[in-house]
């Protein structure tokens, strides 16, 4: 009797599932997780690189200059109005030069040199030339994993955080000064 009653407990299949589930759910929970981090990360590298383009665009064409204050914070202005829907302004680091060759050769000259901090070593330069001047746009921004099996994957540091940078070189119109 003792027997049979075993026997019907281990035939039975009503939690299998429920271990089923408890084996297979965390490491679906994780990757779908890690995947929607990816995603972010990915989106905030394209907004980066759509912000420099529209500070680039706007100091070839003058309209940087042509507003009233600060030209650097002018363009602070209009990269964060842009890039502030993922990344927070007071993170992105700038950096604005005139190629001294008046051509894209001079690009050699501007690496993008970082300190021990991994923060721009030109950090803060801001020189949007004058017309037909080459101009190069750099910005910059550490982005942070949250979880740490995608942050030990991708961080290139101990803070778990991966530089994302991006250069546009533009040649200024010839507009009004």
């Amino acid at each position: 009797m003792n027997n049979t009653c075993c026997n019907s407990f281990i035939r039975r299949k009503d939690g299998s599932i429920a271990v089923e589930f408890a084996v297979v759910a965390i490491p679906f929970l994780w990757m779908l997780i890690g995947m929607v981090e990816l995603a972010l990360y990915f989106t905030t590298s394209s907004l980066l690189a759509e912000s420099a383009n529209i500070g680039a665009r706007m100091i070839r064409t003058g309209q940087i200059s042509e507003m009233a204050g600060d030209p650097f914070a002018n363009f602070k202005d209009v990269v964060c109005d842009r890039a502030a829907i993922f990344i927070p302004c007071a993170n992105i680091q700038y950096e604005v030069a005139v190629m001294n060759n008046g051509d894209y050769s001079d690009m050699e000259n501007h690496d993008a040199g970082f300190d021990e901090d991994g923060n721009l070593s030109n950090n803060g330069n801001y020189d949007g030339g004058a017309q037909s001047d080459v101009i190069m746009v750099r910005l910059a921004y550490r982005y942070p994993f949250y979880t740490p099996v995608i942050g030990g994957l991708m961080a290139d540091n101990a803070d778990n955080t991966r530089l994302i940078v991006n250069t546009v070189l533009v040649k200024n119109e010839p507009y009004q000064e």
